[in-house]
């Protein structure tokens, strides 16, 4: 079983900070190669299998799974994926999202996380239980401890905030 790999994504400068004071550097999975990218400021990781995955700055993503990208763990910040074709599941404090070729994005904030469609469908459920809810293009669901999910249609302008994020 592989070991689990957290990336923790800090703009160059913060980064360069940590590194000088000893702090290890992120490492991708063996099978994807990292870019550092700008304006915005994210990490792309493109992957063997197909898989792309964007960490917005801020953000902290656990790598897991048998291929390294098919168990994430999104514990602050944002993330898209461009799973065509391979299964792809996202944990947050809040919520799971499961996918199985499609694009998305998930977002952690103070206490909910956000999920949006943005091509295909995904399965995202409350950390607490209850019903799955399946999300299609255009709609995503805000998860809050202690509430129902509802599936929402985002609307141009929200998914165009959370797309920004990854410079998409």
């Amino acid at each position: 079983m592989p070991v689990p790999i957290r990336v923790r994504f800090w703009p160059p400068l913060a980064l360069a900070g940590l590194l000088a004071a000893g702090s290890a550097g992120a490492q991708a999975p063996s099978n994807c190669t990292l870019s550092e990218l700008q304006d915005p400021p994210r990490q792309e990781y493109t992957c063997a299998d197909g898989v792309i995955i964007v960490i917005g700055k801020g953000g902290d993503l656990g790598f897991g799974g048998e291929n390294g990208t098919s168990d994430l763990t999104l514990d602050a910040g944002a993330v898209f994926v461009d799973s065509p074709g391979q299964p792809v599941q996202i944990r947050t404090p809040q919520a799971i999202a499961a996918v199985r070729g499609t694009q998305f994005a998930v977002s952690v904030g103070e206490g909910n996380t956000a999920v949006v469609v943005i091509r295909g469908q995904v399965g995202v459920s409350s950390i607490e239980g209850g019903d799955e809810v399946v999300l299609d293009e255009g709609e995503g669901v805000d998860a809050i401890p202690g509430q129902r999910l509802e599936v929402k249609n985002w609307g141009a302008a929200r998914v165009a905030r959370m797309m920004g994020i990854f410079g998409r």
